[in-house]
């Protein structure tokens, strides 16, 4: 975070695997991380630096901001994306005769 905005505007994760954010804020101001789908409103006092551990589970693209007043107005936001996991192929054979 500096100059009233986030230096990296989109993040992406994967569904199931847990994320820690670390959230640093580089200027001589308050800020504040929020993500409502997630319930993280996490302050941040300046110069200071937090770290948020979480575990998203459904995919999706979710909305990212700064609740500090005229913050987001001013377009400190951001998206954070959560992939799916990949699904496991898995080889299941048919052999002649073991299916009626």
């Amino acid at each position: 975070m500096e100059a009233m905005r986030f230096l990296q505007e989109e993040i992406s994760v994967t569904a199931g695997q847990p994320v820690t954010l670390r959230l640093v804020n580089q200027d001589g101001y308050a800020y504040a991380f929020d993500m409502d789908e997630f319930d993280i409103h996490a302050p941040l006092a300046a110069n200071e630096t937090v770290e948020i551990t979480f575990m998203p589970e459904d995919d999706g693209r979710y909305r990212f901001y700064c609740s500090s007043p005229g913050h987001e107005m001013a377009g400190m936001v951001g998206t954070f994306i959560v992939e799916p996991q990949d699904m496991d192929v898995q080889d299941f054979r048919i052999e002649p005769g073991k299916i009626r």
